[in-house]
């Protein structure tokens, strides 16, 4: 079986700098990753990329946070065959059932009882500043808390969201979809 992975990005803009929200005109400026099989976080810098090529390659699944409208877009210029790869976006199967949109740092709080480091701003101006050491750090906590809520979704199908209201517990089916080739199988009945 191939491997699943969490991932995030962190970019060198923001959508100030580019004109609105346009996740294809933004670049990356770290790229950070936990795989299942090795069982490793991993952090890649855009001199790196070639090395983390090769772990997107070995999924069969990739799991983000709005990856679909934000990390995806973003990382398919500089890797097409990325969007050949399954994923998982937890944002959207979260807002799917909720019917609304909820931060991570929320998720966060709500099922995990902890906080993230810092956000995207922050994370353009560590890179900026060449605070590279940060920015993996907070990259990576973003990673941790995405496969902990995926983790904890999974065996408790919800999550919980915190907010000034208090806490609300979404309902999640984070198994992911049926591919095409699958459904195929399926409806052969093989």
């Amino acid at each position: 079986m191939g491997d699943v992975v969490v991932f995030d990005i962190e970019t060198k803009e923001s959508f100030d700098d580019v004109g609105g929200w346009y996740p294809e005109k933004l670049n990356p400026s770290l790229v950070g990753v936990y795989s299942f099989n090795r069982d490793e976080y991993l952090s890649f810098t855009e001199d790196e990329f070639n090395n983390l090529w090769p772990i997107f390659n070995e999924a069969d699944l990739i799991i983000g946070f709005n990856s679909e409208g934000f990390d995806i877009p973003i990382l398919k210029k500089l890797y097409p065959p990325l969007a050949d790869i399954q994923s998982l976006d937890m944002l959207r199967v979260i807002k799917d059932s909720a019917g609304f949109r909820v931060k991570l740092d929320s998720l966060a709080v709500g099922t995990l009882g902890t906080k993230k480091s810092a956000d995207g701003l922050e994370a353009i101006k560590m890179y900026r500043e060449g605070r590279i050491d940060e920015l993996r750090s907070y990259c990576l906590k973003d990673v941790e808390i995405t496969r902990d809520v995926y983790l904890y979704g999974k065996e408790h199908g919800h999550v919980k969201a915190s907010s000034l209201m208090g806490e609300q517990s979404i309902a999640v089916d984070f198994n992911p979809p049926i591919t095409p080739k699958e459904a195929q199988v399926l409806s052969l009945g093989l």
